[in-house]
């Protein structure tokens, strides 16, 4: 009685005989999902540093304004990154990065209005219309921010940067249509030409009369009338 097994070699081939094809297309999925998995986790963090920008926003406004209504002024600064609002806050927010916000006063030693300055990651947060800085906001030259907030008598729409103009029609003057009229005969002889603002001479027995003439001393230059009065154009 024989027994038939399976050839090691085969049974091996069975089991890793990847193609490299095969090898390729495994690797190129692992890419992609990756890859997907990478923009994904980024996407949420943004929306996530987004809502913490809002809502420290908000604990900032509620401060200034019991602030205000103690000393008849806002903060002319901020404290630093998780230091103390007096009473008020008992650590100053800073964004995600641990910087600190952009706070802006009238500067006037009691100010009376301030503006608070970040960036959100989603530039299609609809809250950025509505404050005003969908072409983006600037405070000071090379800031630019797109969200904030301010004390109610101003906006932060104020620091808006303004739209370059478009240009919605072409300044190039029309150009008529030619007054050309037909070539005389030139006279045998040499003569003095205008080429532009260049006088030269021109033997109009080895070319064209198309070169307007100035005359045998280019006096006064060359002129319409030269090109609407035949006469004008070969003067011996």
């Amino acid at each position: 009685m024989q027994i038939f097994l399976p050839s090691f070699n085969k049974l091996k081939s069975s089991v890793l005989g990847f193609t490299l094809v095969e090898m390729l297309v495994v690797v190129a999925l692992l890419s992609i999902l990756s890859t997907a998995s990478v923009v994904g986790y980024k996407a949420q963090l943004d929306k996530t540093h987004d809502t913490r920008k809002k809502s420290d926003f908000s604990k900032i406004r509620v401060a200034l304004e019991d602030y205000y209504n103690d000393n008849n002024c806002y903060p002319n600064s901020l404290p630093e990154c998780n230091q103390p609002l007096d009473q008020y806050l008992s650590q100053t927010p800073c964004d995600p990065a641990n910087r600190p916000y952009e706070y802006i006063t009238d500067e006037s030693g009691c100010s009376q209005s301030y503006y608070l300055f970040t960036t959100l990651k989603n530039s299609s947060d609809p809250q950025i219309a509505d404050a005003g800085c969908a072409g983006g906001c600037s405070p000071e030259v090379g800031t630019t921010y797109n969200y904030g907030v301010s004390s109610d008598n101003v906006s932060i729409a104020d620091f808006a940067v303004s739209p370059s103009p478009s240009v919605t029609a072409s300044l190039e003057p029309s150009i008529e249509p030619s007054l050309e009229p037909s070539i005389l005969p030139c006279p045998g002889g040499i003569y003095s030409a205008c080429s532009g603002d260049t006088c030269g001479f021109y033997d109009p027995q080895s070319n064209s009369c198309s070169v307007y003439f100035c005359g045998t001393s280019c006096d006064g230059g060359c002129t319409v009338s030269h090109v609407i009065i035949p006469g004008k154009q070969c003067n011996p």
